[in-house]
């Protein structure tokens, strides 16, 4: 659903007088037409929900168009901006609530069984089936500290990298806007982070239906960095869209569709269970940056040169240091005291020496 459009135009309808045409026999084919988008509209309501682990809302047994509608728009008539007009669909709670044309399931409270059970510092696999394919990314954010009522501040403290690309936020660069698929992404479970009686992980696709979120070719791709969906069918070809603006700035580029879902998951300590409730081991403190220049004998554009993408700890620091290979582009930064970064190019983030190679 595009955010410009009005709450009663957000899907095509058709009135009384635009039916009620000079013959009986139009009368009856365009009240037919209005009868089949009655009841099967809702077959394409909504834009996405986890699949693997499975949502909250599959978990309770709600259908698919159901569990897919978390972009806060809950029952209509749908809410929009004063200033400009648009359809509030940016604003969901933490999993999705309320629900397009469902209302609120009430899924920030409602804890089902556990969908998977991971190691802290592990990759997982999260599966997104997306309904309409907008463009846009995913990011996955966990909260160990409670399983009812998590807040927004929880999730923003766990958010997760993505293991193949090294950032939070994980672009869609394939499919098309009229075809259902499903996305297999992986992740990396901070170190340090468990939660033996359940976690809840979140996930947010914000998409590009409206506009295009700011981001580097290095992150998104170079079609996203020029402002262009690469997703078929979104825009026109070759139409660059406006770039992302805030809320209630009417000066500003517009807003986009938003939604959240939700799962029940468990992580163990690694090494096994923790029999507590979550624990917090001291995870390894976040990287600097250092210089572009480089560090060592070699500069990074050298370094990485014929080397896929990746972080290669500098042997030369004993790894404390490391290079960062990325499309076209290099750069040199430091591990926080106390940590190293593996030198075969297999992790993303920094880690105790004792889980790394140098």
């Amino acid at each position: 659903m595009r955010t410009s459009l009005s709450p009663t135009s957000s899907y095509p309808l058709l009135t009384p007088s635009s039916w009620l045409m000079s013959t009986s026999g139009s009368r009856i084919f365009l009240l037919g037409v209005v009868i089949f988008l009655s009841t099967s509209a809702i077959s394409v309501y909504g834009h996405g929900f986890l699949q693997s682990p499975l949502s909250r809302a599959r978990a309770v047994g709600r259908a698919e168009w159901e569990a897919a509608g978390g972009n806060g728009l809950g029952l209509r008539p749908f809410r929009t901006y004063p200033d400009t007009g648009f359809l509030v669909n940016d604003r969901a709670d933490v999993c999705g609530d309320p629900h397009q044309d469902v209302g609120d399931l009430n899924m920030r409270s409602t804890a089902t069984a556990i969908q998977a059970t991971y190691t802290a510092g592990q990759t997982i696999t999260v599966s997104y089936r997306m309904t309409v394919n907008h463009g846009g990314w995913l990011s996955v954010k966990i909260c160990p500290t409670t399983r009812v009522n998590p807040s927004q501040a929880c999730f923003d403290g766990y958010t997760l990298t993505n293991a193949n690309t090294g950032f939070a936020r994980w672009w869609i660069q394939t499919g098309a806007y009229g075809t259902q698929t499903t996305y297999t992404t992986n992740w990396r479970l901070p170190v340090g982070v468990s939660c033996d009686s359940g976690c809840v992980l979140q996930i947010t696709y914000r998409t590009a239906n409206s506009c295009v979120d700011p981001c580097n070719a290095s992150e998104c791709g170079t079609e996203y960095a020029a402002g262009r969906v690469p997703v078929s069918g979104v825009t026109g070809p070759g139409v660059i869209m406006q770039r992302c603006g805030t809320y209630g700035n009417p000066s500003t580029p517009p807003r986009t569709e938003v939604f959240r879902d939700c799962a029940d998951i468990r992580i163990v300590a690694s090494g096994g269970s923790n029999s507590g409730t979550t624990t917090r081991s001291s995870p390894p403190p976040p990287p600097t940056q250092q210089s572009s220049s480089g560090g060592g004998t070699q500069t990074p554009t050298a370094f990485c040169s014929g080397k896929a993408n990746g972080f290669y700890g500098d042997k030369s620091t004993n790894c404390a240091k490391y290079f960062w290979c990325y499309g076209s582009g290099a750069a040199y930064m430091s591990c926080a005291a106390g940590t190293t970064m593996d030198s075969r190019g297999t992790k993303n983030y920094c880690d105790y020496p004792k889980n790394n190679v140098c």
